[in-house]
Formats: C-alpha cells, structure tokens, sequence
C-alpha cells in the first residue's frame, strides 16, 4: 500500500522543520562562533572559551527562530489542508442543539444554538 503525497509532504515538512530548528546550533558550531569542550570524567574542567555574550546573541536568536520555523510549518500544513485533531477525541459535532449545565446550587441553565450565534438562556 503506498503512502499517499499528502502524508509524505507531512513527514517532509516535519523533518525541514526539525533541521531547520537545528541550523542555528549547526552553523554556530561549524563556525567556532560556539566553543563547546568536554572534559573526561574525574578531570578539572576547563574555563568555557566562549564569551556569555554569545550564548545570549544564540538564546536570543533562537526565541526568534522556532516561532518563525513553528509558523511556517502550520502556513504549510495548513496549504497542504491537514487540521490537526488529537487522536484521543472524536469530531465535533456542527450542531450542538439544547445543553443543559449544572451549575451546584441546583439551578440548571439551558443554552439553545439559534445558528447565528446568538444565544438565548433561561434560568
């Protein structure tokens, strides 16, 4: 059974989102902009080589970033037509009709759906 496109430019998108979450760290490292040394284990570890200002410009760049990358894959999730639903819950109905809720001192409010949004109740 072949995979539909549909779920393959899902899977695609998800995967450009994840690497491109990554870049920043990626070209940062590859750079030397970042300096990131470990030492074996029972060794004095060394003075970190790169300044704190750096690690603030990449914190910084990054609470920037994800929600552009965040948004971009919902921009294109949503081009695609996927809305997301949880797998745990079922559909909402369109037509709600007449609920009752209890509200604990015994008095129960009933909310009618007119359809234009407009809500009528009686106590």
């Amino acid at each position: 059974m072949p995979a539909s496109p549909h779920r393959l430019a899902r899977t695609f998108l998800s995967l450009a989102a994840v690497v491109a979450l990554v870049l920043p760290v990626a070209l940062a490292l590859t750079t030397g902009w970042i300096e990131v040394h470990y030492t074996p284990w029972g060794e004095q570890p060394i003075a970190d080589p790169t300044p704190l200002e750096n690690w603030v410009a990449l914190a910084l760049a990054y609470l920037v970033w994800a929600p552009l990358v965040f948004v971009g894959l919902v921009a294109a999730f949503d081009r695609l037509g996927h809305q997301y639903m949880p797998v745990d819950r079922d559909r909402r109905p369109t037509d709600v009709g007449p609920v009752s809720i209890d509200r604990g001192d015994h008095r129960v409010l009933h909310i009618r759906n007119l359809g234009d949004c407009k809500r009528e109740q009686i106590i």
